[in-house]
């Protein structure tokens, strides 16, 4: 018997990422993360923070994150953001989320369809770019150290124009510092 974890669509998107279950390293394998902050290993993939920049844009305050994931599989890899689960938090309480538009790179997985544009070959690396934005919409007096939410969703190909969703993963990544640069806190 398969059990699978279901989300109903109308869940917001905090509830969402309460549901999901966050990202650990797997048991058995060699750490492709070993001694490396901003990193994230699971089955299929790894996930490294690779550029991370607060500033204020046109009146607003914004958080830029590069990730690079590479495929551990030795399979091709589609993955894609699952909307709503972008959260980045600071330090003073707050709140940035992706904005339509601000995924580079990588397809966007929603309730209704996705698009499995982001593949990546057996050991191969692709770099994906997300802007998060202040909730509030203004330029808020930004913290110094931000922890950041990202869903990811596995899109598993079946044949040449077939997909269907897979493993859902959350990526947290915690105490980024300002001033550009993608090392966390010690």
């Amino acid at each position: 018997m398969r059990c699978t974890r279901r989300v109903h669509p109308a869940l917001a998107a905090g509830a969402l990422l309460a549901a999901l279950a966050p990202a650990h390293p797997v048991a058995g394998q060699a750490p492709g993360c070993a001694g490396q902050t901003g990193c994230i290993e699971v089955a299929s993939f790894i996930a490294t923070v690779t550029g991370f920049r607060p500033a204020v844009q046109g009146g607003a305050s914004t958080v830029a994150l590069t990730l690079e994931f590479r495929n551990k599989s030795p399979r091709p890899l589609v993955v894609g953001y699952l909307e709503n689960t972008g959260v980045a938090t600071d330090d003073r309480g707050n709140r940035y989320t992706i904005a339509p538009g601000e995924v580079g790179g990588i397809g966007v997985v929603s309730t209704n369809s996705f698009d499995p544009r982001f593949v990546l070959q057996p050991g191969e690396s692709g770099v994906v770019n997300l802007q998060f934005v202040s909730a509030g919409g203004g330029a808020a007096a930004a913290g110094s150290s931000w922890s950041i939410e990202i869903g990811i969703r596995e899109i598993d190909k079946l044949s040449e124009k077939q997909y269907r969703l897979g493993k859902t993963h959350l990526l947290q990544f915690k105490g980024y510092r300002g001033g550009g640069g993608a090392a966390p806190n010690p």
